[in-house]
């Protein structure tokens, strides 16, 4: 009887031998040009083409990659920790902001509100029974409630009081303009408002020739009048000027509390008014500066219509205003 196993032993070793000699050269090419583009070839297979150095060097790159992999979800969770810490402080701020915001803007409503009821009429004053439009309120609000320059506050808390007492006094196109200005633009109107005459109902700053000295004195310039032009309160022609045309025989006109007659001459009714006129924006922003007379400004403009062949007669004189309680 034969015996296999001594007889295939040979056999098994030299065929192993061979698939080996085979597998470690041209079909190990072959084979792993077959299996490119697989998902996952079959581990076993891998393990017996690689051999145990390239098994444990796989081995090795395996635990590599996943030590990589733990420190990259490291990175990102820690990354994701400071994209959370800074928003959690871009809110804080923006909360901070938001908050220092609205409360100025309260304190200046309330500061206005505050000028608008020093500025109500007295009691005998006749108020319209008309409300003031929630439109207006809301359109007032939203341009001046950033506004806390004292000086602006209370011209626009007098805006206000006037807009109570008869509303529809100042359209949107007067709270524009009146937004636009600085504190130091309403002391420069202001001046020049001293000036004022009302004739025929309406303020009129008469100013006829700015080398005299009664507006060098009140810095009404050239350059002041050029920039109260550029901000819409007025139109200033440093030429030709103004004048009301065709006055009737006789004309009353007023400054501050002075009342005076004017009678043209017959060969020209006209009267001269100077170089500036109010814009809309400026006639009804010109009241609320409440300019103080100037003494001189009378007999300076008396002179001035005089010279120009008017016959002028101061009916009232001017009055001074009560003395204010000093404090």
């Amino acid at each position: 009887m034969r015996d296999e196993s001594k007889s295939e032993a040979p056999i098994s070793g030299e065929l192993a031998g061979a698939a080996a000699a085979v597998v470690n050269s041209r079909a190990a090419d072959k084979l792993a040009n077959a299996v490119a583009g697989l998902v996952q070839v079959p581990q076993n297979i891998l393990d017996y083409i690689a051999g145990p150095k390239r098994i444990a060097a796989v081995e090795a790159a395996r635990a590599e990659g996943a030590l990589a992999h733990a420190r990259a979800q490291a990175e990102a969770t820690l990354e994701s920790a400071r994209a959370q810490a800074e928003l959690e402080k871009l809110r804080a701020e923006t909360a901070e902001y938001l908050l220092d915001h609205e409360m100025r803007r309260t304190l200046n409503r309330r500061a206005i509100i505050a000028e608008a009821a020093k500025a109500l009429p007295p009691p005998s004053t006749p108020v319209a029974d008309e409300k003031v439009s929630p439109d207006f309120v809301h359109t007032f609000f939203d341009e001046f409630d950033g506004i806390s320059d004292p000086v602006v506050q209370r011209i626009v808390g007098r805006l206000f009081a006037g807009e109570v007492v008869k509303p529809g006094s100042y359209p949107r196109r007067t709270l524009r303009v009146l937004r636009d200005l600085e504190s130091s633009d309403f002391r420069m109107f202001t001046e020049l408002c001293r000036f004022s005459w009302n004739l025929g109902g309406a303020l009129a700053p008469l100013v006829f020739n700015l080398a005299d000295e009664i507006y060098r004195k009140h810095d009404v310039t050239f350059a002041n009048l050029t920039h109260l032009d550029s901000l819409g309160l007025l139109t200033f022609d440093p030429l030709a000027g103004y004048a009301l045309p065709e006055l009737p025989a006789k004309v009353v006109v007023t400054y501050a509390t002075s009342v005076v007659l004017i009678e043209p001459p017959k060969t020209s009714s006209n009267l001269s008014t100077g170089k500036v006129l109010l814009s809309d924006a400026g006639k009804r922003l010109a009241p609320l500066t409440n300019a103080e007379a100037i003494p001189e400004c009378l007999d300076y403009t008396v002179a001035k219509w005089t010279a120009d062949g008017h016959k002028v007669t101061i009916v009232t004189p001017l009055q001074k205003p009560p003395s204010q309680p000093q404090g």
